[in-house]
């Protein structure tokens, strides 16, 4: 049996000043009177869980051959869980001096969550005769169920795209 789990936090901030001036291309005079001074702010932030559970256990078959020997054929079961959380947000701020506007300003949020599970079951037959070669095989499957949630809070729509997928 195995477990792990791991959680990752991360923020960064970036920050910046600009002067905007219209000059006339053909002599480089001033078209605009004054300049468009501007404050950009923006904030990103992400956090990421993952916590994650591993199961194996090795399994034997045996096989009364017509001989009276037991043949001993190797198998293993596998079964595990997986949840993944990642929120991500993004806050930007924009402030142009002397004008008010703050249409451009907004705060996005992103939420994803992947949850999955898988069962293998294996098996190994070995031949009687030692000339030929052992047969393998294995079977499982993994299901996912993905939740994603986005919005930009300025707008009260919430975004959803959630999904469900089986894979052999």
């Amino acid at each position: 049996l195995d477990f792990n789990a791991q959680y990752s936090i991360g923020e960064s901030t970036e920050e910046g000043f600009y002067n905007e001036n219209t000059y006339n291309p053909s002599d480089m005079t001033l078209l605009v009177p004054g300049s468009l001074d501007q404050f950009v702010r923006t904030i990103d932030g992400n956090a990421i869980t993952t916590i994650q559970l591993d199961y194996y256990r090795p399994l034997t078959f045996t096989k009364l051959l017509e001989d009276g020997t037991e043949q001993k054929n190797p198998g293993k079961i596998e079964t595990g869980a997986k949840t993944t959380i990642r929120q991500v947000s993004q806050d930007y701020y924009q402030e142009t001096f002397d004008v008010a506007d703050d249409s451009a300003n907004n705060k996005f949020n992103f939420s994803e969550q992947v949850h999955a599970a898988y069962a293998i079951f294996g098996q190994e037959f070995k031949p009687k005769n030692k000339d030929f070669a052992s047969f393998k095989y294995q079977i499982g499957l993994r299901g996912e169920m993905v939740l994603i949630t986005s919005e930009v809070e300025t707008d009260p729509t919430i975004y959803k795209n959630n999904y469900y997928s089986l894979y052999p």
